[in-house]
């Protein structure tokens, strides 16, 4: 067997010359420099980092300390708003009567003196009198034209006509229902 047989190819190393290796050494020292100076810049970086996030720690905690303060304060509010909110929701629920009431008043005359008035959900109720008969005829006659019209009232409806002998008047109490 042949010992001497080389299967693998001599390659010549080259001699480096001390100039090279002078350069290669001032690189690497350059590039080390670099890591140090970087290393030392992270490291400050990381306490002036630190040190700003325990403060706005402490500043986070003062604050929510000082707004603790404010709880009840704020839950009244907070009440006081839904109790506003409920009370616009009803009186933006609720008929206005006081537009039923300038129509009434619209409707009579200076003869007639109302002796009763009774609001329900939708029906009222007058009573009226006068010491004579043609002002509440003519009241209940322009309730009815308003019933006519369809501008507040459904309709008209007359329960009672009585005549006093003692203080010499008429009286009349109407239910109008309304639209």
């Amino acid at each position: 067997m042949k010992y001497d047989i080389n299967l693998f190819k001599e390659t010549k190393v080259a001699q480096t010359t001390p100039s090279s290796l002078k350069i290669t050494r001032i690189i690497a020292g350059f590039f080390i420099l670099i890591l140090l100076i970087s290393v030392a810049f992270s490291f400050v970086e990381k306490n002036n980092y630190q040190t700003r996030v325990s403060q706005l720690q402490d500043q986070q905690s003062k604050l929510v300390s000082s707004l603790n303060q404010y709880k009840s304060r704020y839950a009244n509010v907070a009440l006081l708003n839904n109790r506003v909110a409920s009370t616009n929701k009803i009186l933006s629920q609720r008929l206005s009567y006081d537009k039923v009431l300038k129509v009434i008043l619209s409707q009579s005359s200076d003869q007639l003196v109302f002796t009763n008035l009774d609001i329900q959900t939708k029906t009222v109720s007058i009573s009226v009198s006068s010491t004579s008969l043609t002002p509440i005829n003519s009241f209940t006659n322009n309730l009815k034209s308003l019933v006519n019209k369809k501008n507040t009232f459904s309709s008209v409806s007359q329960n009672k006509l009585n005549y006093d002998q003692i203080s010499n008047t008429y009286s009349v109490t109407l239910n109008l229902y309304l639209l």
